[in-house]
């Protein structure tokens, strides 16, 4: 019997439509599932590197550490996260400040005014270690009236960090060592979340902390 090409044509249009659609449906299986194997592949195979390209500045403190665990106090009265929920930059200072010292001061109390709407939702803490100078205690409180002057331990940053892993952060002075002087940032619950050394004070600093703020739907 001779086949009807008239039945053949529709059968072979038919299964090459079939096939088309079925490769459709495999490409859009397949893209969707990209950005799933390609964290996978990150997470798992670029391990570290995942770390040093983070966003921050700063250095990440893991786990992060307990404010009160930094014994700092006011006066022989120990300081406390209680009252208003802000985020607290404190500055950890040596022994005497000379005029390098004071511009940083200063140039955090600019940091400060330029978080605009969101100033608000920080305050600013001087850690004096022991044996402070008493004028320039007098004058730092004269010359910065919105910023907390607190009494703290010595060896501040190395009780801050110490059993902590420093993640993240673009300043190379994390890897060979704790910097001299730095800042700490705590979050409005107590946690010592983040930790810039003294150098970092000004535009690295200040991007970090504008996006902690847009985060944080706390303080």
């Amino acid at each position: 019997m001779t086949e009807n090409p008239d039945n053949a044509a529709p059968s072979v249009i038919d299964t090459k439509r079939r096939n088309r659609n079925r490769a459709f449906l495999v490409a859009l299986v397949i893209l969707g599932m990209m950005p799933l194997f390609a964290a996978i592949v990150m997470y798992y195979g670029a391990g570290d590197r995942i770390s040093g390209a983070q966003t921050n500045s700063g250095a990440l403190l893991s786990p992060p550490g307990d404010f009160t665990d930094l014994s700092l106090s006011d006066g022989g009265v120990p300081a406390s996260v209680e009252g208003p929920r802000l985020w607290r930059l404190v500055l950890v200072m040596d022994s005497d400040c000379d005029d390098a010292c004071l511009e940083q001061v200063t140039l955090l109390r600019q940091l400060h005014l330029l978080l605009g709407r969101d100033n608000d939702r920080i305050a600013r803490v001087a850690a004096l270690p022991p044996g402070f100078n008493r004028a320039t205690r007098a004058a730092l409180s004269e010359a910065f009236p919105r910023m907390e002057l607190l009494d703290a331990p010595a060896e501040l940053l190395s009780l801050a960090v110490t059993g902590r892993r420093l993640a993240g952060g673009n300043d190379p002075s994390f890897e060979t060592g704790l910097p001299e002087h730095g800042l700490l940032v705590i979050d409005p619950l107590g946690n010592v979340v983040m930790l810039h050394s003294w150098d970092q004070i000004g535009p690295p600093l200040l991007g970090d902390l504008r996006r902690l703020l847009r985060l944080s739907n706390i303080g």
